[in-house]
């Protein structure tokens, strides 16, 4: 993984959170399943580790005060849990690129978050935007 790259891909995701006012799952989301674009499955159980990650932290506002930062920290720690938890159960089928591994356990509790914030098709719209212009922009790049 190019860290030049990883900060241009970084640039483009702050660029369209600022001309539309949506974010895609926070600014590292979008770079980070960039790097899976090719392999399309192997994004599908991020998208469903942050749509439990929603549905836990949304149960959770029943029983907890949480909001602001005590809300942002539980919902990357919840995503972080249910990602390890659901590739211990699964640990053979999706191996990640280790350069990606810390980030990629923060990536479902980002997405999550933009689902509370503006909405699971919004979000989703704007991964998958930002996403695909970082994939094709790599690989003109290199």
């Amino acid at each position: 993984m190019n860290s030049a790259f990883f900060s241009v891909g970084l640039f483009i995701s702050l660029l369209f959170s600022w001309f539309t006012g949506l974010s895609a799952g926070g600014i590292v989301s979008p770079v980070y399943l960039s790097f899976y674009v090719e392999q399309p499955l192997r994004m599908i159980p991020i998208i469903l580790y942050a749509l439990v990650t929603f549905g836990i932290v949304k149960t959770a506002h029943r029983f907890f005060i949480l909001y602001g930062r005590r809300l942002f920290v539980f919902t990357l720690m919840v995503g972080v849990t249910v990602k390890t938890a659901m590739e211990l159960l699964f640990a053979n089928f999706y191996p990640e690129i280790p350069a990606l591994f810390i980030v990629g356990g923060l990536v479902p509790g980002l997405i999550a978050r933009d689902f509370e914030r503006q909405g699971i098709l919004k979000t989703l719209l704007s991964v998958g935007t930002v996403t695909l212009f970082i994939a094709i922009l790599r690989e003109l790049m290199f």
